[in-house]
């Protein structure tokens, strides 16, 4: 089997700044998914850096994007053997009026600078805007923003984060 754009899907990202990908391999293998220009029918929407989180026939492992050549030849690397570390917690983030930011500290042993993060919770954010970054060795920063143009108070929920080791 080869590459189909069907099973490639953008989880979070835009523009010219870092995505994560998920894709669904389906039969091929995990070596035929890491061999060069694997992932060439869509290197117009890959930038170096994003992560692809790939479920392969017998294996499931993430990769990010290595390389683009000028001819949109994209070469993919495995993530560092270090993995994934993840944090979660009980979060009511209250009552935020239109155009209010909160922000959460959630600790996540092993994170370091320059790792990427992703965040959930496990309500519906009813227009409102979760985004998160590592800030510091073992912390990541969560941020929520109401921009859903009225106050809004999401019920106690579970926040949880991932963060993909460089």
């Amino acid at each position: 089997m080869a590459f189909t754009q069907r099973n490639f899907e953008n989880l979070a990202g835009s523009g010219a700044g870092h995505k994560i990908f998920a894709y669904d391999a389906g039969s091929d293998t995990q070596a035929t998914v890491e061999a060069a220009s694997y992932f060439d029918g869509v290197a117009g929407l890959l930038t170096v850096g994003d992560v692809i989180f790939v479920s392969a026939s017998a294996s499931n492992f993430n990769c990010y994007v290595s390389a683009i050549s000028a001819t949109n030849v994209v070469t993919i690397a495995r993530v560092s053997e270090k993995g994934s570390y993840e944090g979660s917690e009980t979060k009511d983030w209250g009552s935020l009026v239109d155009g209010a930011t909160a922000i959460e500290a959630v600790t996540v042993t092993g994170a370091v600078l320059g790792d990427f993060a992703m965040c959930s919770l496990s309500v519906d954010l009813q227009g409102m805007i979760m985004s998160c970054h590592v800030s510091a060795a073992d912390t990541v920063e969560v941020v929520m923003n109401n921009e859903s143009g009225g106050t809004l108070d999401l019920a106690s929920a579970t926040l949880r984060v991932r963060v993909l080791a460089q």
